[in-house]
């Protein structure tokens, strides 16, 4: 039996693009060495599924300092090689809508700084917008064309500084479906992220172990088929000392024991695929 689950579905995703914007920052180029990275560092930290290469980060630092670059442009660059300081001349000049833009794939800078691991452009982002009256909504939540999260791409990509600084937002929603009907804990787990899947189970309120995506995988079964171990026996262990007694624990494909609880999976997995199908919309809403 192959592995369920959308992730390991998917194409791998595209960089993300800067959104159109003819403005340009006033000045000539300059060269900040302010929360600059070498460009060779930079290249070590990044996985090699967010950047091809060190001419990859060259070319997104031409476009960081160039006048001729519009200001979206600009900031779009920064946010991927971590260049705070650009992105806060631009906010400086009063172009703070810039940071609630979106790309071609309606993906945040938020979600650009987590794909490409550039933690100091999360933490100016979440502090620039804490005292915004939608900061929820534009940053910590805010969805791009996969209905994903920010903190689903920190879980997916293993960002563990950046999934630590999401949830410590009370508003950060942990339990945020994408389309496919995956939680941040499913994302976790598909990538077989042991120490981002600690994480959620101790600073969630009711992580969502047992619950399945639209094709009826839970994150223990998706973590049991990709071979993660110790990911799927910390859930079970979770799951032991947090079901109360007479409850069913585990819904999980390897699970045969329990067919009940695996039929119960697949049909409601079933049920959200034609849901999200015929509307668009996954059946399991926003619940922290």
């Amino acid at each position: 039996m192959g592995c369920g689950g959308s992730v390991a579905a998917a194409p791998d995703r595209d960089e993300p693009s800067a959104p159109a914007d003819v403005q340009s920052l006033s000045g000539k180029d300059k060269t900040h060495q302010e929360d600059q990275e070498p460009l060779s560092v930079l290249a070590t930290d990044l996985q090699t599924d967010t950047v091809g290469d060190i001419e990859d980060l060259k070319e997104y630092q031409g476009i960081a300092t160039s006048s001729s670059a519009s200001v979206a442009e600009r900031v779009w660059a920064a946010a991927k090689i971590g260049r705070v300081d650009i992105i806060r001349e631009a906010t400086s000049a009063k172009q703070i809508d810039l940071l609630t833009e979106r790309g071609e794939e309606d993906e945040s800078l938020m979600h650009v700084a987590i794909q490409f691991g550039q933690q100091k452009v999360v933490e100016y982002l979440l502090e620039t917008f804490q005292s915004h009256d939608k900061f929820a909504e534009l940053l910590l939540n805010v969805v791009n064309e996969s209905h994903e999260t920010p903190l689903f791409l920190a879980c997916h990509h293993n960002r563990i500084p950046a999934v630590n600084a999401l949830l410590s937002y009370p508003a950060c929603d942990t339990r945020f479906s994408n389309f496919y009907g995956e939680t941040p804990l499913y994302g976790a787990c598909y990538s077989g992220n042991l120490g981002v899947v600690e994480i959620l189970l101790q600073k969630t309120r009711e992580p969502p172990v047992t619950l399945p995506n639209a094709d009826g995988t839970t994150p223990i079964s998706i973590a049991d088929c990709r071979g993660y171990r110790e990911v799927a026996e910390l859930l079970r262990s979770y799951l032991k000392d947090h079901t109360p007694a007479g409850r069913p624990r585990v819904v999980s494909i390897a699970d045969k024991d329990d067919k009940n609880a695996l039929n119960s999976s697949w049909l409601f997995g079933a049920v959200k695929q034609v849901h999200l199908r015929v509307t668009g919309q996954p059946t399991v809403q926003a619940q922290h």
